[in-house]
């Protein structure tokens, strides 16, 4: 049994914290003003048309950037603000000090002139000119960051789903 998404956060102070792909018990809060409330995963991934799929980028996505600090992800947090929509959904790095950046767009797509499909998650991520780009994950094999297959990302909503059984997606 494999946990994914592996991203969590605490419905009281709304910290994130990053699981293990290979743990799947109940993760307490780290804060000690939560009296150890479990933490509750973030149902958001991105895919790629080849049907590889990986955790959103949450450290990339709030810092703009590829480049932070190793314990910056225990400092991120994560607020929907009470809305229904993307846009609602926030997300800023206390450590770094960031400003929220919302996921407004996350999920949109754009076919240029020529054809080419362009995901404005893949684009936008590091808030430069740099893509963000597939890394080839299959977690449901409990394997990660294999040879990147260099697709274009784009996020969705994920349906609940707290553990991926290995047996019941062999071969696929």
């Amino acid at each position: 049994t494999y946990r994914f998404p592996k991203w969590m956060v605490c419905p009281n102070c709304h910290l994130m914290k990053e699981t293990n792909l290979h743990n799947p018990e109940l993760i307490p809060c780290i804060n000690s003003k939560c009296y150890k409330e479990k933490l509750q995963q973030i149902r958001f991934i991105v895919v790629c048309p080849t049907g590889h799929i990986q955790d959103f980028p949450w450290l990339e996505w709030a810092h703009k950037s590829k480049s932070f600090n190793d314990d910056c992800k225990y400092h991120l947090k994560y607020n929907s603000g009470g809305g229904g929509t993307l846009a609602d959904i926030r997300i800023k790095c206390e450590k770094c000090d960031t400003r929220w950046r919302g996921l407004s767009n996350i999920t949109g797509v754009t076919t240029g002139q020529d054809g080419k499909v362009t995901t404005f998650l893949s684009k936008n991520v590091h808030g430069s000119s740099e893509e963000f780009l597939c890394k080839g994950n299959s977690p449901w094999h409990g394997t990660e960051n294999l040879k990147g297959c260099g697709e274009q990302l784009r996020a969705v909503l994920t349906v609940s789903y707290t553990h991926l059984r290995a047996h019941e997606t062999r071969g696929n």
